[in-house]
């Protein structure tokens, strides 16, 4: 859809550099790599790598809604339409798990919204604490409530 808006052709040169001209490359996320599919489209599902500082500035982009460094990255409705409910399942939205019910994590505030990939790689964004954690790693987290509770109320203290 975004493609076709802006009138890339699919494969071409300029769609496969289009999310590291004009996203990654505008945060500082240098390691920051997207995989397209046979098709070339790219799922951000799956098929994304980055060091644990790269996905946190992503985080970032989302916590100050599309705005990295001064710069409005993303259209500033980005983030309030990526972390609406999804009418298929109220805990999630547009590729972003969402805390709006409290069931998972109880003890964390829930305008919270995560990303979440293989082993437990995590993105969380906290709007009400002004937090990102990050996390990359090989093995499952138990307790995410209470690694992100933790980690909030050190940052508070």
């Amino acid at each position: 859809m975004v493609r076709g808006a802006i009138g890339l052709e699919q494969g071409s040169k300029e769609h496969l550099c289009y999310p590291r001209n004009k996203l990654f490359d505008k945060i500082g996320a240098r390691s920051l790599v997207v995989d397209p599919d046979p098709y070339g489209n790219f799922l951000m599902q799956g098929h994304d790598w980055a060091t644990t500082r790269d996905f946190a500035r992503f985080g970032l982009l989302h916590l100050q809604d599309g705005q990295f460094a001064g710069e409005q990255v993303l259209p500033p409705w980005w983030t309030d339409e990526v972390i609406q409910p999804s009418a298929a399942e109220d805990g999630y939205g547009g590729l972003w798990w969402l805390n709006t019910n409290q069931e998972s994590q109880e003890d964390v505030p829930a305008d919270a919204y995560w990303a979440s990939g293989v082993s437990d790689q995590r993105i969380h964004v906290i709007p009400s604490e002004d937090l990102v954690i990050a996390r990359n790693g090989h093995t499952d987290v138990a307790d995410w409530n209470y690694v992100n509770s933790t980690i909030i109320d050190a940052v508070n203290s």
